[in-house]
């Protein structure tokens, strides 16, 4: 049986990946370069939800100040 947490490292490389390239990626895009990782713990949610809190963080802190 897989442990839990190979997926984490595939995971932070494509959030870095993609934000770098499309910020303002759309949820249904995202979940589509996301799911190029395979995840048998998860339905992708919570990735998606932690990835637009990083977005709205960076939104925030890359904003006029």
């Amino acid at each position: 049986m897989q442990p839990f947490w190979l997926c984490t490292p595939g995971f932070l490389m494509l959030a870095i990946g993609v934000l770098g390239r499309e910020p303002d990626i759309g949820d249904e895009a995202l979940r589509d370069v996301l799911t190029s990782n395979l995840c048998r713990c998860t339905g992708y949610q919570g990735i998606v939800a932690a990835m637009r809190a990083v977005i709205a963080e960076l939104g925030r802190s890359n904003g006029p100040a």
